[in-house]
């Protein structure tokens, strides 16, 4: 199997549902214990209050969206709007609350009156190589 981001002109992509994404990840996972468990680590699950404190370290540093996928793996249909409602309930109004402020900060960084810390990206161009983008 080619890797993800191969961009070679011969690659062949499998007809339409022909992978069991769910089968290719625990191959993934059971290949690669320490990256499982890193990104297990690093990912916004457990309770909402584990996950309020792993996204007030996002915002504290001004990130202003977050894509969350929880209908990856064996969830049911019910486990997801389950998920969706709690976190909608318990989490989302804390980070609502917080948006006037953030709007404030990013005119001010996008009118030139903030401005922001140059930052060492080689860590991530290093991550990604040749997949990295340039802006």
């Amino acid at each position: 199997m080619t890797a993800i981001g191969d961009s070679s002109p011969d690659r062949k992509r499998p007809p339409p549902g022909a992978v069991d994404m769910w089968s290719e990840y625990e191959r993934w996972k059971a290949a690669n214990p320490g990256a499982a468990k890193k990104a297990l680590s690093g990912g916004l699950i457990g309770s909402p209050e584990t996950i309020r404190r792993k996204l007030r370290k996002f915002e504290s540093s001004n990130i202003d969206q977050v894509i969350l996928l929880n209908q990856a793996g064996r969830n049911s249909h019910r486990d997801i709007c389950d998920s969706l409602e709690l976190f909608a309930e318990k989490v989302a109004p804390e980070f609502h609350a917080n948006v006037p402020a953030h709007e404030a900060w990013k005119a001010d960084v996008l009118a030139g009156r903030t401005h922001l810390e140059e930052i060492d990206t080689a860590a991530f161009t290093e991550r990604y190589g040749a997949n990295a983008v340039t802006v």
